[in-house]
């Protein structure tokens, strides 16, 4: 059996599994962890998401490969409560979001 990734875990909900990912060494990366986060609200798991959250994934990042931020990824998967949740805390779709500017600066932990 291969084990669950962090993006996995999130999908399915299992917030522990989620919590003991981010958690090891070496710590998953920020494109894993915002898209772990995109994936906990598309498919309507509130408690993943909010662990992700609460460890640096980013509310209102596109995700090129999926079309779209968490409350669009939300919204299409007819989660609607993480939807409200999602605005409630600023989230936005992408079609209001200003294009990205290119920069070189990463997130720091």
């Amino acid at each position: 059996m291969e084990p669950v990734t962090l993006v996995d875990a999130a999908a399915t909900g299992l917030d522990d599994s989620v919590t003991t990912l981010l958690h090891l060494s070496p710590t998953p990366g920020w494109d894993e962890i915002d898209v772990a986060f995109w994936s906990a609200c598309r498919h309507g798991h509130r408690g993943c998401a909010e662990i992700l959250l609460r460890h640096g994934a980013e509310l209102n990042r596109c995700q090129p490969s999926y079309d779209g931020t968490p409350l669009d990824a939300a919204v299409e998967g007819g989660a609607d409560d993480i939807a409200r949740w999602l605005r409630t805390l600023g989230g936005a779709p992408a079609r209001n979001l200003r294009p990205a500017e290119p920069t070189y600066a990463r997130r720091t932990r």
